[in-house]
């Protein structure tokens, strides 16, 4: 039964729609025949309706049916409540759909510059009405914004998620770091450099990355992979190492309009400690919207663009 609520009594939408079929017609038999319901059947919810609010809304005689005063006063406002109860049918529709509404989601600076447009590229033509919010941040900022519901959801390193984090982590690629420079850059003289070589140089990198370096055994190996400048927006980084000798290392392979791999001779940058993973923090119970599913659907898909697709899933405790 479909019903709104108006004053201290529930509205029945079917009642309305029945009486609106009678007005318009004046006639029960006609209204009858156009609901597809018996004539007795429209009968007995029109004194229903009437019985309700202690109000008569239609004279009944041998000439037809006509439009009490307070019939009259009704059938207007009858008119926009069924439209207004079928519009707010459709945009329920289109809401479970996720047609329209609002995405809000969160993706660690590392990531952010391959994986944001190749997302937005398939996701919008989908989605036209909705609106897209992204948030570039640090993993701290991103698991507030998650457990404050101001996101669905967010990309950044598993390895940042704890047994006392409220959220659960998805991992959906793995990846070893690179380096790249400049076209012209003087380690590029070599075909492959010693990793001492970078002593002289400036590395760039995400916050993520100092973190990583940071649990590494050995001082040496700790200050010459430490990042010196660091910054968490790809398109940022690519742009300065551009401009400059910095050293940028990525654990994506970005659109790097022209800069160079760098090969460090040995095997150091495939360490596990160096490994980043990615992975899709979700909080546990929480449904996604159809438009987060999908974009979650599109990260997973994109995760081969600059890593070793995985998908092994961390929850947090019960």
């Amino acid at each position: 039964m479909q019903t709104a609520m108006l004053g201290h009594h529930p509205v029945d939408l079917v009642k309305i729609r029945h009486f609106v079929a009678v007005a318009q017609l004046a006639s029960f038999a006609r209204a009858a025949e156009r609901l597809h319901i018996s004539q007795p059947a429209l009968s007995r919810s029109i004194q229903s309706l009437e019985r309700t609010y202690s109000v008569r809304l239609l004279d009944r005689d041998r000439s037809g049916v006509a439009l009490t005063s307070a019939g009259r006063l009704l059938l207007p406002k009858a008119l926009d409540l069924l439209a207004n109860a079928e519009s707010l049918g459709l945009e329920i529709e289109a809401i479970a759909r996720g047609v329209v509404g609002t995405l809000s989601f969160g993706i660690g600076g590392g990531a952010s510059g391959t994986l944001v447009p190749e997302v937005l590229a398939d996701l919008l033509p989908t989605f036209p009405q909705l609106q897209v919010s992204v948030t570039v941040g640090s993993y701290e900022t991103l698991a507030s914004r998650l457990a404050a519901a101001a996101d669905e959801f967010f990309l950044s390193r598993a390895a940042n998620w704890s047994p006392q984090d409220a959220s659960e982590v998805e991992v959906i690629g793995r990846g070893s770091p690179m380096l790249f420079v400049r076209p012209g850059h003087p380690l590029l003289a070599e075909e492959s450099v010693p990793l001492r070589a970078l002593a002289d140089y400036r590395l760039l990198a995400t916050t993520e990355w100092n973190a990583m370096v940071d649990a590494l055994p050995h001082r040496r190996e700790r200050d010459l992979m430490r990042a010196r400048v660091v910054l968490d927006e790809l398109s940022v980084m690519v742009a300065v190492t551009h401009r400059s000798d910095l050293v940028m290392v990525s654990s994506s392979v970005p659109d790097t309009g022209g800069l160079v791999p760098l090969r460090v001779r040995g095997n150091f940058l495939a360490s596990p400690l160096l490994k980043r993973e990615a992975g899709i923090f979700t909080l546990p119970n929480r449904s996604l919207s159809p438009a987060a599913t999908a974009a979650v659907e599109l990260l997973r898909s994109r995760a081969g663009l600059f890593m070793q697709p995985v998908s092994d899933r961390i929850e947090a405790p019960r």
